[in-house]
């Protein structure tokens, strides 16, 4: 449980490491909504045609992903993640509406179909428990919420896994929080120091 709590918590971050970079990326276009709603309906768009099950929220596409994973394979389920991070990244930078749960649920459940089937030992119910549990804490900061949600949608036997996948993904996003503390602390200080 614990490392798949690290890979939902690296889901979770990249996410959200990928939304800031990306709105500020788009912030000088702030006034101008319709070039910006053009430029990440053309992004989604392009990605849908690719990658069709990046569609969407992610709710229904998530039973796809559950059902073929053997056909799409452990390379392709990474790259659906991932692209599904992406594309709402982009849709909620360019000011399109929407949240981001099913979508980080989507791309924690690809990735954790992606570890049972490189370790076929491990249960899928564990995989996908522990790495939706993980990405829900690194991108909402809510432990207990995460893991209610994900208790509520796995089978109650793994709540064990889910307790240890939170908690793991929540020290790392303390850890991280701590260190980028640190580094504004520090630039902070030696701005302070040349003026």
């Amino acid at each position: 449980a614990a490392p798949l709590g690290l890979v939902g918590g690296v889901v979770g971050l990249l996410f959200m490491l990928t939304l800031r970079r990306l709105q500020s990326l788009f912030q000088p276009m702030k006034g101008r909504v319709v070039l910006r709603g053009l430029l990440g309906g053309l992004g989604m768009g392009i990605i849908g045609a690719l990658l069709p099950l990046t569609l969407f929220s992610g709710e229904s596409e998530t039973t796809d992903l559950i059902t073929h994973a053997v056909e799409i394979g452990v390379v392709m389920l990474i790259v659906l993640g991932l692209a599904k991070l992406f594309a709402t990244s982009l849709l909620l930078a360019t000011g399109w509406k929407g949240g981001y749960i099913f979508p980080i649920m989507f791309a924690s459940v690809a990735m954790g179909m992606a570890v049972n089937l490189m370790f076929p030992s491990i249960p899928i119910a564990v995989t996908v428990a522990a790495t939706m549990a993980g990405a829900l804490v690194a991108a909402m900061k809510a432990p207990l919420f995460a893991a209610l949600f994900t208790t509520t949608l796995v089978q109650k036997e793994t709540a064990s896994v889910i307790a240890v996948a939170v908690v793991v993904s929540a020290l790392l996003t303390a850890m991280l929080a701590m260190r980028n503390a640190r580094r504004l602390a520090r630039q902070t200080g030696s701005l302070l120091e040349t003026e």
